[in-house]
């Protein structure tokens, strides 16, 4: 089937962290921007004139946000726990993984790898018996870097 070239209509997301463990297809996700500090300092050129030099500082991720409904998978709280019990330093805590973006028939549309993240906050939100809505499941992912991958 060949690449389609325009935007297509986005379905679900899937997270896989350490290349092969999937967390879960996720209806919602947002990447929060991904930013290079700007450091700027004055030099003198060779004519002796002042001038603003802006060289690139640490490099700041953001976060991801995920959510999805409740099931059966317990992969996300799992994770939350291991940081809890464990903390960020333990090696098996720190996950590389991959955000991925498919479309209704499962394509995928786009990628974006991260390193070293681990989920900060996780909830579970309220949930009113008298309405249809669902349990959902929202996780705070804080990583060390993220990019598009494809």
């Amino acid at each position: 089937m060949p690449v389609a070239k325009e935007p297509r209509p986005a379905s679900f997301y899937k997270l896989t962290i350490n290349g092969h463990e999937t967390i879960g297809l996720f209806r919602s996700v947002t990447i929060n921007k991904a930013n290079t500090d700007v450091i700027d300092f004055k030099e003198i050129d060779q004519q002796g004139k002042p001038f603003l030099r802006r060289v690139p500082g640490f490099n700041a991720g953001g976060e991801v946000v995920v959510e999805r409904g409740i099931d059966t998978n317990k992969a996300l709280s799992d994770w939350y726990k291991k940081v809890n019990e464990s903390g960020v330093e333990d090696g098996a805590t720190r996950c590389d993984g991959t955000i991925t973006l498919h479309d209704h028939l499962g394509g995928q549309i786009a990628a974006w790898s991260f390193k070293q993240a681990w989920p900060s906050a996780i909830e579970w939100g309220k949930v009113d018996a008298n309405s249809n809505d669902i349990a959902v499941e929202k996780a705070t992912l804080t990583h060390e870097g993220i990019w598009r991958e494809a």
